[in-house]
């Protein structure tokens, strides 16, 4: 790069600027808003005052930076494809966010990224940390994709420089449900490479090293993201892991960390592509039993994909009482917040549906939000004020967030309400539908004990913690 950044050069590191402090916090906010939870596992390995390339997977466009920057405990600048500057809102955020644009053969643009790689190596030198998704693209497939060289080759240009202690960080990203509000997300951040290792050998041979360097970020990226030959072993693995971890007792559990059951389904898919992948007995046993007991919750009117209703009633109907009275004390405000934000919801929910591609819904949705929901906000108040003078306005401005948490809330306790008054119904005429539902659901978690070789809860505590 043609100059040498010194060990000490690095620890005069600067506090972030005011405008990065800003963005995550909102980053925050929206994680909060959009997520029912976001879990991470693994964040001791992060660094904190080294240098790093934080190199993540990219399976949800625009979300997974901001559950990066909102949940991750780190503020890296993110390296991002340069087309996205042609886009003003875009390149408000990218220029807010002291985002590094990298140029793509596959964008038509020629232009070399000798300046993306000295700005890269000035922010590692500085002891902050870049952030990269080295598959290059957003895609549709159950698994990583082939890994771009440039995480290798930023990182080993850097260390090559004299910048000292750089290390590449693999997090994996892990959604329920890409693109649907009020889902789960988990960040898996798996073991660093230390590049001060390979800094001789890049120095002989550059081009071997690079690969052998992405080639380890490849295995590692693999242990902390979720791979399948096809979307439908996705499915059933997906499927069984959710169903063994919550488990079913007479005795209600606590929830689960979403963490837990995604760790649970790379361990079940790691034995299961190990043993012959869908063609194995294991996996046609376990689709045999998740089919099963889908088929069975049918019956009882259960049809969600995603589903594991409760099966036995202890509990029950003290659930139900205090979800009808917390949802009926929200409900007030949750009125309030249909009415002020309801149009911006609706707009949201119409710019999904009109996303085909499903890692961009959850972009389409937020980005929506994001713009317009500061527009009707100060809309509304500026009506309210010029009816009602400054309280009035001062109201309005606060009633939209308000009311919009509000109504967050009362929709996540009223589904859950419903949810365990059709439950009781099935306790109140209890046939056989029922007890054939609770025995299918005893050969799922017996499947997956077999596959994983011993408890559900040992298959997931040594691999993330």
């Amino acid at each position: 790069m043609g100059c040498t950044f010194t060990g000490v050069a690095q620890r005069a590191r600067k506090s972030p600027p005011l405008s990065y402090r800003i963005l995550r916090q909102l980053a925050w906010v929206v994680t909060a808003v959009f997520y029912r939870r976001v879990d991470v596992t693994g964040a001791s390995r992060l660094p904190v005052d080294t240098p790093a390339v934080i190199a993540c997977n990219h399976s949800n466009a625009l979300a997974d930076p901001v559950v990066i920057w909102g949940r991750l405990g780190i503020i890296p600048r993110f390296l991002a494809a340069s087309s996205l500057w042609k886009y003003p809102p875009a390149k408000l955020l990218l220029d807010l966010a002291g985002a590094v644009p990298i140029h793509r053969r596959s964008d038509g643009d020629r232009a070399d990224n000798h300046d993306a790689f000295a700005a890269s190596t000035a922010v590692l030198a500085s002891g902050e940390q870049i952030a990269i998704f080295p598959e290059g693209h957003v895609h549709r497939e159950p698994r990583i994709v082939p890994l771009k060289t440039g995480a290798a080759r930023i990182a080993l240009s850097a260390a090559a420089d004299g910048v000292e202690q750089v290390t590449i960080v693999p997090v994996g990203m892990v959604y329920a449900d890409k693109g649907r509000f009020r889902s789960q997300a988990a960040i898996h951040v798996g073991r660093p490479i230390q590049i001060d290792e390979w800094v001789d050998r890049y120095r002989a041979d550059a081009v071997a090293t690079v690969r052998a360097v992405t080639e380890v970020l490849t295995d590692r990226l693999h242990d902390v993201t979720l791979n399948h030959a096809t979307w439908r072993e996705a499915m059933v693995i997906d499927r069984a892991a959710a169903i063994a971890i919550e488990g079913d007792s007479d005795v209600i559990p606590r929830e689960h960390a979403f963490a837990d059951r995604s760790a649970l389904h790379r361990s079940l898919a790691t034995v299961i592509a190990n043993r012959g992948g869908e063609t194995s007995d294991e996996f046609r046993a376990l689709e045999r039993a998740v089919d099963t007991h889908s088929a069975d919750l049918a019956v009882l009117g259960v049809t969600g994909a995603d589903a594991v209703p409760r099966l036995y009633p202890a509990r029950l109907r003290l659930r139900l009482i205090r979800l009808g009275i917390v949802s009926i004390a929200l409900a007030p405000l949750a009125a309030v917040g249909v009415l002020l934000d309801g149009p911006v919801v609706l707009l949201a929910r119409l710019a999904g549906n009109r996303v085909e591609h499903p890692a961009w819904k959850a972009t389409a949705k937020g980005l929506v939000g994001f713009l317009f929901f500061p527009v009707v906000w100060t809309y509304e108040s500026v009506r309210a004020y010029r009816r009602f003078g400054g309280r009035g306005a001062a109201i309005a401005a606060v009633s939209g967030p308000v009311g919009g948490l509000a109504w967050i809330a009362w929709r996540t306790r009223w589904v859950r309400f419903r949810h365990t008054r059709a439950t009781l119904a099935w306790f109140r005429e209890p046939d056989a539908g029922l007890a054939a539902a609770r025995v299918s659901r005893e050969r799922v978690a017996e499947e997956v004990q077999a596959i994983v070789g011993g408890p559900v809860a040992a298959s997931f505590v040594s691999l993330d913690r």
